[in-house]
């Protein structure tokens, strides 16, 4: 047949549907539309395309859900469509070949003697020539790329089918079987699960971005926005309303897959005339099966005609060292020009507007207002969006004269741990922000945590709760555009959110006593435990209940309500300011003695200093009471045993004093069945 003609943008355009792995012998996509299915399908490289051009394909559906529910047994798979999907014979592509340049480019690569290459105009920004690659991987290529950019290309190809047989509220598994021989690398199986009720509309076409050139209008896109489109129509207007396609046929979509490469954006030029125009671009996604999605947002340009004519240079200089004097040079009248003074606080601005709307016969501002370090630009604009900006040029008013010092410095710390923090403005005019400084202790030296100066009233930290520091401070500092720095603000100081339980205290001593159980701990070594509870759990209890609770600074205490004979567990649990408990401290196991519990004896102490004497005293003692028994602490001496006087006594006379002498007396009670009381309370006495 004749040969085909190629355009060089058409060999080096990239195939959306193209080899993923040496091992797949096909690819493909599928769409559910309100009305149908839609497959496609492409081999992977030039051999699988040769042996598929050859035994082709075939489609089967299962049904796999009816009314949103899945199927118990699947039926018979259905075949779809001929037995072999192929390229269709050389005579039945004659039409589409004279009225798609698609069709006469995959009627050539399918059936045609040789290639020819064009170097023609009108497509750019595309890779270079493979000119050494073989004939196969061209044909190959350029039958893809047809099929790709004219749906029934793809069609006639065998590379794609149309299912209407569907019925809304169903599920259907499609299979495209490869019918290659495996020995010749075939036996791929293609499988796509979808509805009619999985159809969705296309996505927005991505943005375009818009530059002039020399004569020209680039227009470019970030293709890997956007999944479903294989190219894209280019669209221009003038006013938004009717809108003309930049070329005949779509811009096959560049995609890498790297996502930082710079591939990924497509770019294509049009012309602009010399003339003065206002432009509007837009792009259109075009599908593999020959679908078009919605148009991108449109950009404008203003195209042809110059801004300046000649740029003018800008200069400025304080002769007072209070205000600024901006001059140019006169700039030529030309129509529906604006200019403006523009003043940032470094080179590369945020700049902001100065000066009142300027006429182009002005050649002087002067600004009143100058801060310590200023930037000044002169801005040119036209009603096209077209904006010329000079260089800045830098003036610095002599400073030497550091900020105040910032007041009003407040926070508060939330339970997570940010801190927000706000301050009062300085009353400054050239502050350039505020430097923050925070201490985890006030005696030490506080660490900036800011970088760049802070510029507004209002900055948000965050610090660890998980820790023993109970406190956080900070301070503040403002600094101007001359690097002039304020002393430190007060320090204040802000409380942390307590999360940390206390340690537990420990049991180091217990004993059954007649009179109950003695118990007796470690506090816990927690700096903020205010509380010790002491939960107890009987043999014939369930669970722990609290039965006592004291001061972190208690270290003791008598459990007189027990049972004789019974058993007792004992834990512990301190509890901090906040109520944060610690884990229960190990228990210990006592049983209570048997018989009666004896009662704690009163003890009455007398010092009579011109008798040279101290009288001890108590109440009548219950009976059975054998002896009692007195011990007597010297000044910071432990207590020792001093006599024991038998049970019927109830006072004793203590001669053995010293004058200048600190006492402290306690006393004992002795059954006469062996069992004692417990120690009365200390008495202190100074002799």
């Amino acid at each position: 047949m004749k040969r085909v003609s190629i355009l060089l943008s058409l060999i080096l355009m990239c195939f959306k549907l193209q080899a993923q792995d040496s091992l797949v012998s096909m690819a493909g996509v599928a769409r559910a539309t309100p009305g149908a299915i839609l497959l496609r399908w492409a081999p992977t490289s030039a051999e699988s395309w040769m042996n598929h051009n050859q035994y082709g394909y075939r489609v089967e559906k299962v049904v796999v859900e009816k009314d949103s529910a899945l199927l118990a047994f699947f039926p018979t798979p259905e075949s779809l469509g001929p037995d072999t999907l192929r390229p269709a014979p050389l005579a039945q592509w004659e039409g589409l070949a004279l009225s798609s340049k698609y069709g006469a480019i995959a009627a050539q690569a399918l059936y045609g003697d040789s290639f020819e290459v064009d170097f023609g105009e009108g497509d750019t920004n595309l890779f270079t020539v493979y000119q050494k690659a073989q004939e196969q991987e061209l044909r190959f290529g350029l039958h893809l790329l047809a099929a790709d950019l004219d749906a029934e290309v793809a069609q006639k190809s065998g590379l794609a089918f149309q299912d209407e047989g569907v019925v809304d509220g169903e599920r259907y598994l499609y299979r495209v079987i490869s019918n290659v021989p495996r020995e010749l690398g075939g036996g791929d199986t293609l499988l796509f699960y979808l509805g009619t009720q999985d159809a969705s509309p296309l996505p927005v076409a991505p943005e375009v971005l818009l530059q002039q050139g020399a004569g020209t209008v680039s227009v470019t896109w970030n293709t890997r926005l956007v999944e479903e489109y294989s190219g894209y129509f280019v669209e221009r207007s003038l006013d938004t309303l009717k809108w003309e396609r930049v070329y005949e046929n779509p811009i096959t979509n560049l995609v890498s897959e790297n996502p930082d490469s710079p591939y990924n954006f497509q770019t294509v030029i049009d012309s602009a005339n010399a003339n003065a125009q206002l432009r509007y671009y837009r792009i259109v996604g075009y599908t593999p099966f020959g679908e078009l999605g919605p148009p991108s947002p449109w950009a404008k340009i203003q195209v042809g005609g110059e801004l300046l004519t000649r740029i003018p240079i800008l200069k400025a200089q304080s002769r007072d060292n209070e205000t600024v004097e901006v001059a140019w040079e006169y700039l030529q009248p030309q129509q529906n020009i604006s200019v403006q003074i523009e003043r940032g606080r470094t080179n590369e601005g945020p700049f902001e507007v100065i000066s009142p709307s300027l006429t182009l016969q002005d050649t002087v501002y002067k600004d009143i207002q100058p801060r310590g370090t200023n930037y000044y630009r002169l801005v040119i604009a036209n009603p096209y969006d077209q904006e010329w900006a000079s260089p800045p040029v830098l003036v610095q008013l002599v400073d030497s004269i550091p900020p105040v010092v910032p007041t009003g410095l407040s926070g508060e710390v939330s339970a997570d741990g940010t801190v927000s923090l706000s301050w009062a403005p300085n009353p400054d005019s050239d502050i350039e922000g505020y430097r923050i400084f925070r201490a985890n202790y006030r005696s030490e030296e506080p660490f900036q945590i800011t970088g760049d100066p802070v510029a507004g009233t209002a900055y948000v930290d965050h610090i660890s709760v998980e820790t023993l520091t109970e406190q956080v401070h900070y301070q503040l500092m403002a600094v101007d555009w001359r690097g002039n720095a304020s002393p430190l603000s007060e320090m204040i100081t802000l409380e942390r959110p307590d999360k940390l339980a206390p340690k537990a205290p420990q049991v180091h001593f217990y004993r059954a006593e007649d009179y109950g159980i003695d118990l007796a701990w470690y506090p816990s070594p927690s700096s903020d435990a205010q509380q010790v509870v002491i939960f107890r759990r009987a043999a014939d209890e369930a669970g722990w209940r609290s039965v006592a609770a004291f001061s972190n600074v208690d270290t003791a205490w008598t459990d007189s309500l027990v049972v004789p004979d019974m058993a007792y567990r004992y834990a512990l649990v301190a509890i901090d300011d906040v109520g944060n408990e610690s884990d229960r401290s190990r228990f210990v196991q006592v049983r209570a003695k048997q018989g009666q519990r004896r009662v704690e004896p009163k003890l009455f102490v007398e010092v009579d200093r011109e008798g040279r004497r101290i009288r001890l005293g108590w109440p009548p003692s219950p009976g059975g009471l054998a002896e009692v028994r007195i011990y007597r602490a010297d000044g910071e001496n432990p207590m020792i045993q001093l006599i024991t006087v038998r049970g019927s006594q109830s006072g004793f006379v203590d001669r053995r004093v010293v004058p200048n002498t600190d006492y402290t007396y306690t006393i004992q009670w002795v059954y006469q069945d062996g069992t004692k009381s417990k120690f009365s309370e200390y008495y202190p006495v100074s002799y």
